[in-house]
């Protein structure tokens, strides 16, 4: 009931919006990665193409369809690929419990989480069909990197600051994380410090409209959230 009749928007879209759409226009089927043009995966276009047409909305049937003639065929191929037949193993990622389950167990003296992380992922045993997050257990060694380590301070506690969404590529960001581990490992309240991000004008859509940068610190802010709302609820 906005009154628009079309929304443009990236493929971001895919990521569940429920909207009354009854058709789904692919602009293009490729996509820039860090620099580099790749076709969409099928999981990703059949996820976006999902969004047209919804049990219980305005349209129970959706169309999908590409802006470009020449798209056509390689859409109607993505479209008809069995995504079950490309799922050939789940990842498995161990809980704060089960390694400090292990830890308890196996090594008396944890030293560093790269150790823990370490020693577990050589002893695991995963069945068929199944492998370790491996990447994301590399993102946890690589997060307690920026950590120091304070005997006094509990295990477990670094095993949950390193599972956080921290996004150590981003300066600005990682210096947020540490120094909410500062404040946390000296038993001070924990508070979230938006004053440190230039959030004034964020959310003004004006300027949203002509700043990148502007897109790009309302980006920041939402991980720094998204990273204090994930540690508050440990």
């Amino acid at each position: 009931n906005s009154g628009f009749d079309i929304l443009i928007a990236t493929d971001a879209v895919g990521m569940g919006l429920n909207l009354n759409i009854r058709r789904v226009v692919f602009t293009t089927l490729t996509k820039s990665v860090k620099g580099e043009i790749q076709t969409l995966a099928a999981p990703q276009v059949r996820q976006i193409a999902g969004r047209a047409g919804r049990a219980g909305s305005r349209y129970p049937h959706g169309f999908v369809t590409c802006l470009h003639e020449e798209d056509h065929g390689l859409l109607r191929k993505l479209m008809g690929v069995n995504l079950d037949a490309q799922v050939h193993e789940a990842g498995l990622m161990p809980s704060t419990e089960q390694l400090m389950e292990y830890m308890d167990g196996a090594i008396s003296e944890p030293q560093s989480v790269a150790r823990v992380i370490d020693q577990w992922a050589s002893e695991a045993y995963v069945g068929e069909g199944f492998s370790l997050c491996s990447r994301r257990l590399d993102e946890m060694k690589q997060a307690a990197e920026f950590i120091p380590w304070k005997p006094d301070l509990h295990m477990e506690d670094y095993l949950e600051f390193c599972q956080a969404p921290v996004q150590t590529a981003n300066a600005k960001l990682l210096r947020e994380f540490v120094r909410l581990f500062d404040v946390f490992s000296t038993s001070r309240q924990v508070d979230l410090a938006p004053e440190r991000f230039r959030i004034d004008n964020v959310l003004n859509i004006s300027i949203l409209q002509k700043s990148f940068r502007a897109f790009q610190s309302l980006e920041e802010l939402y991980h720094l959230i998204d990273m204090y709302i994930y540690l508050a609820n440990r």
